[in-house]
């Protein structure tokens, strides 16, 4: 019995291990025909991973060659990592303990934000003397660190001063931070700059808005966008930051969204818009005791009167920088920022009113 068992079970083995020949008598199979099947699929996998290997390399030699061509025929308004990053209150505000360097076709700025997210040095103390709040003018775009108008007025007048301003925003920003981030330095006077660009700015954000009665109500931020991802996946890898290309196609989606037809369409109700929210921070600032000044970048006396008579209402005092067309020697001719001398002659405007 046990005979019997052990013969099939060799049997069995021999008729695993063997198949027909050509003449009917079994013939043994290698072990490498029944590998084969597993070495194809090796086989396969490998050739797929070459091809994928060599599409991503042609895909980085064509960037490579197009970075390249940009930067032998592309004028690029600006090189450099984004100086912001997505806010859930504001949308965007300076990213923070953040250094780079932006590279322009007319200047070079060394920029620098502190540990609370804003531009200049450490605050020494939880306090400040002066606040400002603006856009890129304030935040000192196209200057390096320690030119802009704000610092300029902290050496000059022995004060302590925080600069809130960050490019590319409105003024939808303003009563909130007034009421929030401005309220713990306990300031005793608060600079509002404004821009002939506010009203286009604020209907880009979208923070705050008009209801049928002229009240503002305030909202929240839009999700980050796509390119906004996109960026910030990129930025991961320091380098790209400083691409030619990168720059380029954050150009496009700035002209994208400022050219959109909601913008187009609403310039009254941008300038209507834009009028309410000063006259808004303007209360927040008087409600809290702090001195208040306003005073314009960019602005033609015709863009300035509307926010001009504002102030007169509200009994608070406005300066008006004279404009890039009135006084291009301030201004950096294509970009349209000042220069180093438009923020000392900013400084020289605004320091008799803060000594």
């Amino acid at each position: 019995m046990l005979a019997s068992s052990a013969f099939a079970r060799r049997e069995t083995t021999a008729r695993f291990f063997t198949r027909s020949g050509h003449d009917g008598m079994p013939a043994r199979t290698s072990i490498r025909e029944y590998q084969e099947p597993s070495l194809t699929l090796v086989f396969i996998k490998t050739r797929w991973l070459m091809r994928a290997a060599m599409l991503a390399g042609g895909g980085v030699i064509g960037l490579c060659g197009t970075e390249l061509l940009v930067r032998a025929f592309v004028t690029v308004r600006d090189v450099g990592p984004a100086l912001t990053e997505y806010d859930p209150v504001f949308g965007q505000r300076l990213k923070r303990n953040f250094r780079c360097v932006r590279e322009t076709p007319e200047f070079h700025m060394r920029f620098s934000s502190n540990s609370l997210g804003w531009r200049g040095p450490e605050p020494a103390a939880p306090e400040a003397e002066i606040v400002f709040l603006g856009d890129s003018f304030t935040m000192g775009y196209g200057v390096d660190e320690g030119l802009e108008f704000p610092q300029l007025l902290a050496n000059a007048l022995g004060k302590s001063v925080v600069n809130m301003g960050v490019g590319g925003t409105g003024n939808g920003r303003w009563p909130l931070i007034l009421r929030g981030d401005a309220g713990s330095f306990e300031p005793e006077t608060v600079v509002l700059q404004l821009c002939s660009n506010d009203p286009e700015d604020d209907m880009t954000e979208g923070l705050a808005s008009l209801d049928p009665r002229g009240e503002i109500v305030h909202h929240l931020p839009s999700p980050p966008s796509a390119g906004r991802h996109v960026q910030d996946v990129l930025e991961a890898f320091p380098w790209l930051g400083y691409s030619h290309l990168l720059g380029l196609w954050r150009q496009y989606r700035i002209r994208e969204a400022r050219s959109s037809d909601a913008v187009v369409l609403a310039s009254a109700e941008g300038l209507a818009l834009a009028q309410a929210l000063l006259g808004q921070s303007i209360r927040c600032c008087v409600e809290q005791a702090w001195n208040v000044i306003v005073f314009s970048a960019d602005m033609s006396p015709s863009e300035a009167a509307p926010f001009a008579d504002i102030c007169r209402r509200e009994g608070v005092p406005f300066l008006r920088m004279l404009s890039k067309g009135e006084a291009p020697e301030l201004y950096f001719a294509v970009d349209g920022h000042w220069t180093e001398a438009g923020h000392r002659r900013a400084a020289e405007l605004l320091a008799p009113l803060l000594r």
